[in-house]
C-alpha cells in the first residue's frame, strides 16, 4: 500500500476535496479517477487533517492536510 500526503494550497481554497486529490493524482501521474478517488474517501482511505471522515464534496481550506492510501498494482 502506498500512501501519499499534500498540503492544500492557497488557490485550492474552496475545492472539493475529491477534486484537489484528483489534481494531485495528474500531477504525479497516479492514474487515479474520481470515481476511484470517491471510492477511497467512502473506504476511510482518506484523512483530512487527521480525520478520517472526509466527503468527497467537503471543501478544503489553504493548509489543510490531505493523506489517502492506494493499494500497489499487482
Amino acid at each position: 500500500m502506498k500512501e501519499y500526503f499534500l498540503k492544500a494550497a492557497p488557490e485550492t481554497n474552496g475545492e472539493r476535496l475529491d477534486i484537489s486529490i484528483f489534481n494531485f493524482s495528474k500531477k504525479e501521474n497516479l492514474g487515479l479517477s474520481r470515481t476511484r478517488i470517491k471510492g477511497l474517501i467512502e473506504q476511510g482511505s482518506v484523512f483530512l487533517n487527521g480525520a478520517s471522515s472526509a466527503k468527497a464534496h467537503q471543501k478544503v481550506k489553504p493548509e489543510d492536510e490531505i493523506s489517502f492510501s492506494v493499494q500497489d498494482k499487482l
